[in-house]
């Protein structure tokens, strides 16, 4: 019986040790804006890496609470100027990965 509580205390305490550490996260991203008047529209688009490093967290939490997910956002602003309008659609993709 403490055979068996005993090991049970080292598994738990040797789980959690090795589950924290640290950890960083890459995520390449490409946004595309497109702007649109009268005159036509026009396509513009640009790329990037960043590198977040985050210390002793779990792999789960941290890519919760890391924000080390695939995720996309998207805006869009119009602006009228002297009775013509105009629209900005942004979309910028994030494609990340835990390290």
């Amino acid at each position: 019986m403490k055979k068996t509580i005993l090991f049970a205390v080292v598994a738990v305490a040797v789980m959690s040790a090795s589950c924290r550490k640290e950890r960083s996260c890459t995520c390449d991203w490409t946004n595309t804006n497109v702007s649109t008047s009268p005159a036509g529209s026009t396509t513009t688009t640009s790329t990037g890496k960043e590198t977040t490093k985050m210390d002793k967290i779990k792999k789960r939490d941290a890519r919760v609470w890391g924000d080390c997910l695939d995720h996309t956002t998207k805006s869009t602003n119009t602006n009228t100027f002297g009775g013509i309008t105009y629209t900005s659609d942004n979309t910028t993709e994030y494609t990340c990965k835990l390290d």
